[in-house]
């Protein structure tokens, strides 16, 4: 009886940690670039998200592997 008690009060536990963890603000933007126009555009958005969320960019080199 004590074991279910204790997996219920764990399970509990782990769901609210997930849920503040989710509730925190963001502050990495992750931007997948190869230097195409599009990824370029992307970047300058996310940039400009960044911004007003006073956030980091992490970039991501992409490259076609063909």
């Amino acid at each position: 009886m004590n074991k279910s008690k204790l997996s219920f009060e764990t399970t509990v536990t782990e769901a609210e940690s997930r849920k503040e963890l989710s509730a925190r603000k963001q502050n990495q933007i992750l931007v997948p670039i190869d230097f195409s126009e599009t990824s370029v555009r992307a970047l300058r958005h996310a940039r400009e998200l960044a911004q007003g969320e006073k956030a980091h960019l992490l970039l991501l080199g992409a490259t076609n592997v063909n």
